[in-house]
């Protein structure tokens, strides 16, 4: 499967601007000379604006697909209007360019395009003919939908569900490739390809993956600190800046643990930047390297308090397609240990220092990287795996045996209907038969 290079784009001949002119050359003949009758000065055909074909050789007009599509700018005016006697004509707007009418251009998919068809392709085949990319790009766009997702809570939202959103996501990218497959045979042999499956079972992964990953780090122990047995009238006097440098390339979430009857949760309070080369320096850090006189990083602050636990992890587009399990990690706040660094103002100027709680983020190499578990392995049929993952096994146990039992009791209503036909059926050929012998006893009397 080929990859879509960012940045750059086909545009098809057909969806090309199309300047007005007085008419077009054609590309493949000449007029004769008026004079001598050569074609010598090779002087193309001038052929009217609104012929699709050349007068010469009749080959098509540059710039337009097989189906004769052209730009229309203003085909959201396509209208049909009614005059008073019942006539109805439609507008211009709907007329493909480079056609005189509507009319010409049926014939002409009638005449060229329609036997084409039927030539080359089945009808139902031609759905096989497209590019995959084409599908992932604009048909089955699970990875934009994925991708922009904000694990950041809305403030005006009452019931927020990043996981249960996306995978519905994942669930509706699934249901649409079986639905598909259902069509015909050349549909299901065409989307049987582990191509379309691999991509939902990948993004499963790691979802499940990342939502484990926030359960262990929340979870993690930390060591007892001097101010952990500090009232709650001391920890909330004693607030601190949080600073949050990323030295890596790698973007972060940052979560926020907290604790009550009902157990350990974790909100999402930002995150903060892999992108080194940004110059707004209000939202970067400057540290000291060697060999540089300095460096900017980016960096997430917000205002927290002692004893407060927080943890970072990759963000969750970032893992969709680098798929590592071995980063992230958990920390508290030790108001003892708080580090002076210099605080700007919305200019970026430096207007004095500041004591912070500071928490470095650094590159690890990619060597001692640990991947998610599954998405290094290669299945034969992608399409069985996601459904080892969407399936669950206990729910058809449960299910195959509440079918067995309701198979059992109809069944058994069976066998009891089946005597009571049976009775019936008896009775109705008594009667049948002694019926006939009154017959035949009365022929003979009358």
């Amino acid at each position: 499967m080929s990859s879509t290079i960012k940045g750059a784009f086909y545009v098809p001949p057909h969806k090309k601007p199309f300047r007005k002119t007085d008419g077009w050359d054609c590309q493949h003949c000449f007029d004769p000379d008026p004079i001598s009758k050569s074609f010598k000065l090779k002087t193309r055909i001038r052929n009217e604006e609104n012929k699709m074909r050349c007068r010469g050789c009749g080959s098509r007009r540059p710039g337009y697909s097989v189906l004769g599509f052209g730009l229309q700018k203003r085909r959201d005016q396509d209208k049909i209007y009614v005059r008073a006697k019942g006539e109805i004509i439609k507008s211009n707007h709907c007329i493909p360019d480079g056609y005189a009418s509507l009319d010409e251009w049926i014939q002409h998919l009638k005449t060229n395009v329609v036997p084409m068809m039927k030539q080359k392709y089945n009808f139902w085949e031609v759905i096989t003919l497209i590019p995959i990319e084409i599908f992932e790009e604009n048909i089955f766009t699970l990875r934009d939908e994925l991708q922009n997702y904000s694990m950041i809570r809305p403030k005006r939202c009452e019931a927020f569900t990043p996981f249960q959103d996306q995978k519905r996501m994942i669930r509706g990218h699934i249901i649409g490739l079986a639905r598909c497959s259902q069509v015909c045979r050349s549909w299901y042999s065409f989307f049987k390809q582990n191509v379309f499956w691999r991509t939902p079972y990948l993004y499963r992964r790691v979802l499940d993956f990342y939502e484990q990953r926030l359960e262990t780090l929340a979870n993690t122990k930390m060591k007892n600190l001097r101010s952990c047995k500090w009232t709650n009238d001391e920890i909330f006097s004693n607030s601190c800046t949080l600073k949050i440098v990323n030295d890596s390339k790698i973007p972060f979430d940052i979560y926020w643990i907290s604790s009550d009857n009902k157990g350990i949760k974790y909100t999402c309070k930002g995150n903060v930047s892999g992108d080194h080369s940004s110059s707004e320096s209000v939202h970067m850090h400057r540290i000291e390297s060697e060999g540089e006189s300095e460096q900017w990083r980016p960096t997430f602050t917000i205002t927290t308090y002692p004893n407060h636990k927080w943890f970072c992890i990759p963000k969750l587009s970032w893992l969709y397609d680098n798929h590592v399990s071995s980063l992230g990690f958990a920390w508290n706040i030790d108001v003892f240990n708080l580090v002076n660094v210099d605080s700007l103002d919305k200019e970026g100027k430096v207007v004095g220092t500041a004591p912070v709680s500071m928490t470095l983020i650094t590159d690890k190499n990619p060597a001692d990287y640990k991947f998610i578990a599954g998405t290094k392995k290669v299945y034969k049929n992608y399409q069985h795996a996601v459904m080892r993952q969407a399936i669950d096994k206990n729910i058809l146990i449960n299910r195959k045996k509440h079918n067995a039992e309701m198979l059992k009791l109809n069944s058994k209503d069976k066998r009891t209907l089946q005597k009571r036909l049976d009775s019936k059926n008896h009775t109705i050929h008594y009667y049948e038969s002694r019926n006939k012998e009154m017959d035949y006893a009365l022929k003979i009397i009358q």
